[in-house]
């Protein structure tokens, strides 16, 4: 479990981390450069709620039932975006507006944070991936109590 954890925030600190890379070479201020690091770490980490739920793959049948997690989701979103887009907001947290293709970058976090985790665990879990076919604590159906992720 624990090593699932570490694969997962390594992913979302390397989209962190190439988002805030990319944004200093466009040669943004400290401030939109910041912004730019909360956003994508915030964005990330929001669609961790959806791949820690998943038993095989994080947008499988029946994702959207969980309207308590969508709706944590959705506002926590929402208040992100509206302390990003509302200067005086921002100014409380040392954030700044950034350009459109800041939000991009961000939007990218968001996409490809459960990809690269379903792909991870898709590798775990094939012989040749490391996991030898079968993790610890797994049983006959190939799922622990997390669902094999």
């Amino acid at each position: 479990m624990l090593g699932r954890i570490a694969v997962r925030s390594l992913i979302v600190g390397l989209l962190v981390f190439a988002a805030v890379e990319v944004a200093r070479r466009l040669g943004w201020d400290e401030t939109q450069v910041r912004t730019q690091a909360v956003l994508s770490l915030v964005f990330a980490r929001l669609t961790l709620a959806y791949v820690a739920r998943a038993r095989r793959w994080t947008f499988e049948r029946g994702w959207w039932r969980g309207r308590a997690v969508m709706v944590a989701v959705a506002g926590t979103a929402a208040l992100q975006a509206l302390v990003t887009l509302v200067p005086p907001l921002g100014l409380l947290l040392s954030m700044a507006p950034i350009p459109p293709v800041g939000w991009a970058m961000a939007l990218g976090a968001v996409l490809l944070t459960p990809f690269l985790c379903d792909l991870a665990s898709w590798a775990a879990r094939t012989p040749t991936g490391g996991g030898g076919g079968e993790q610890e604590g797994m049983g006959a159906a190939g799922r622990g109590h997390d669902g094999g992720r």
